[in-house]
Order: structure tokens, then sequence, then C-alpha cells
């Protein structure tokens, strides 16, 4: 079973409520955020029980459904049903940093954030990371290396600044 399988369940426990205070203004919005938010648990299982084309199929559509959702959660912060503040975000190692560690992260391309998220936040193994994203394990290694290197650089950066 994947690691991030327990997260992605985890993350749907915490949006419950959020959902709620949604659908007090905007029952669709709301809905559509059950809809795709649960549709990534849903694919990420399926993902693990197919072979082939149909695990990438299903992984990709599980990464679809969670962009869908971080989409539902952004219209609903602009729309003021929640606080931008109030939106699920991975908590940082290092509060004073989190700052300039977030504008690092936010800098990089969707991809590399991606895999250093599933590496360092899910736990994912290269392997899962491969899996889940249908690239190589090599691949996940470059990238996961050049995502710490301009991450690395970019802090430099904003200390010496």
């Amino acid at each position: 079973m994947l690691r991030i399988y327990g997260v992605v369940l985890e993350v749907l426990k915490l949006l419950q409520p959020m959902v709620r205070r949604i659908e007090l203004r905007d029952r669709d919005l709301a809905r559509q955020l059950r809809r795709c938010s649960s549709s990534v648990a849903l694919n990420l299982a399926e993902g693990m029980y197919s072979r082939g084309q149909g695990r990438n199929a299903r992984y990709h559509s599980a990464l679809g459904s969670a962009r869908e959702a971080l989409a539902c959660l952004e219209v609903a912060a602009v729309c003021g049903y929640v606080d931008e503040d109030q939106l699920v975000e991975p908590r940082l190692v290092h509060p004073e940093r989190d700052t300039e560690l977030a504008d690092a992260l936010r800098d990089l391309s969707p991809r590399r954030r991606l895999i250093l998220f599933l590496r360092y936040y899910a736990d994912c193994s290269h392997a899962e990371i491969a899996s889940i994203c249908g690239i190589s394990e090599g691949t996940v290694s470059a990238t996961l290396a050049k995502a710490k290197e301009a991450l690395r650089l970019s802090l430099r950066k904003e200390a010496l600044a």
C-alpha cells in the first residue's frame, strides 16, 4: 500500500469542517470539493491494485482531482467563504523560516514541488513516486536533486538579502 494513501485520508478528515463552512455559502462548490477530494483517495486505491497503463492512468486521475480540489479551495478563499490562512498546508519544520521556504517552494516547477512533497512530506519511496508520477526512479532522483539545489540557492539569496 502506498504511504501517501494514509496522508490523503488524513487530509480528507481535515477538509470536512471547511467543506461544511463552504456549503453554507455555496452548495455546488462544496459538492464539487467533496467529489474531487474523495476522487483522489479512490483513484489512488484503485491504482494500487492496477497494473501497467491502468495504474498510471489512475494516479494521473488522482493528481488531476487533487489539483481540482486545490482550485475549489482557492475559489472559496477568493469568494470569501474561507480565509486563505485556513487552507490546509503542510506544517514546515522551522517556523521562523516558513515564509522564506514557502516562497522558495512556490518558485519551483509544479513537478518538482510534487516530487518533493511526495518524498519528504508523504514519505514515499523513489519507487512509489515513480509509480505515482509515471516516471523512472532515475528521473525521481534527478528531479529531487535539482529541486533541493534550487531550494538551497533560493534560501541562500533570501539569507543574503
